[in-house]
C-alpha cells in the first residue's frame, strides 16, 4: 500500500458518518484520481454499499472502510496479534479437545 492509499484510508476512517457518498468519495481521493479508489476497493480495504434512498426510491452507492482497512492503519504489533489470534484460538480448542478425549479414553479403559 502506498502513501496516497494510506492517506485516503485515514480520511475514510476519520469521516464523521462512516458512510461516504459518491461525491464525498471523489473529494477524498487525491486529485480525484480514481485509480487509488479502485485499488482500495479491489484490495478489500474499502467496500461499496448500496442503500435504498427512501424519499426517491433510488439505490445509491456509498463507501465505507472494512476491517481489513482498519487493521492496515494499526501499528505492526497489533496487526501481528490480530493475524495470529485466530490460530491461537484453534490451537487452544484442539488442545482442550484432545485432553478431554484422552481423559475419557483412560477412564473407559479402567
Amino acid at each position: 500500500m502506498n502513501k496516497e492509499e494510506k492517506e485516503v484510508l485515514n480520511k475514510v476512517l476519520n469521516h464523521p458518518t462512516g458512510l461516504l457518498s459518491q461525491s464525498d468519495w471523489l473529494n477524498i481521493l487525491p486529485n480525484r484520481d480514481t485509480r487509488v479508489g479502485h485499488s482500495l476497493i479491489t484490495s478489500g480495504f474499502v467496500e461499496e454499499v448500496t442503500r435504498l434512498v427512501k424519499v426517491t426510491q433510488i439505490e445509491a452507492t456509498f463507501y465505507r472502510i472494512t476491517e481489513k482497512g482498519r487493521n492496515a492503519l494499526k501499528p505492526f504489533y497489533k496487526r501481528f496479534w490480530i493475524s495470529i489470534k485466530g490460530d491461537l484460538r484453534t490451537i487452544t480448542v484442539s488442545a482442550i479437545t484432545s485432553l478431554v478425549t484422552t481423559a475419557i479414553g483412560i477412564w473407559l479403559a479402567k
